[in-house]
């Protein structure tokens, strides 16, 4: 399917990142992208918050702080949406994220906002982790991608 083309599309992305082939990572990334906005429209699904997730952590290596911006919001706005509940560890992670960006961009009260959001997330899930309910995508095999 379609849908199994984008998520390895997604995996090469960030295999090709992780090894620092910067242009080669967006590519598949953006195939990743176009993808998945032609079968969700709507842009809220796991694999899409995980291309924008990596095109946010692109978009920091490349200096393009704006763009990198745009991704990591909508990532965050689409994992808090996904999930039965908004406490993921995805969720962390993209917080993560845009504190790290901040950090870059000089802003540190917005980098400390977004580092306060990352732990209250995480605190929350180690008070709750034993009943915490499945994500909606549970039968989905690439939710637990970053």
């Amino acid at each position: 399917s379609n849908v199994r083309t984008a998520a390895t599309l997604t995996q090469l992305g960030k295999i090709h990142l992780r090894r620092g082939r910067l242009l080669q990572s967006e590519s598949k990334l953006n195939q990743a992208l176009e993808i998945l906005q032609n079968i969700y429209p709507s842009g809220v699904h796991v694999t899409v918050a995980s291309v924008r997730h990596q095109l946010g952590l692109l978009c920091i290596c490349l200096g393009r702080y704006d763009d990198a911006a745009r991704h990591l919001q909508q990532a965050l706005s689409v994992r808090q949406k996904v999930y039965a509940s908004p406490h993921h560890m995805e969720v962390a992670m993209t917080y993560k994220e845009l504190s790290r960006l901040e950090r870059k961009r000089g802003d540190l009260n917005k980098a400390e906002a977004h580092l306060r959001e990352q732990l209250a997330t995480l605190n929350h899930l180690l008070i709750n982790n034993d009943h915490r309910p499945p994500p909606h995508h549970h039968h989905h095999p690439h939710h637990h991608q970053q």
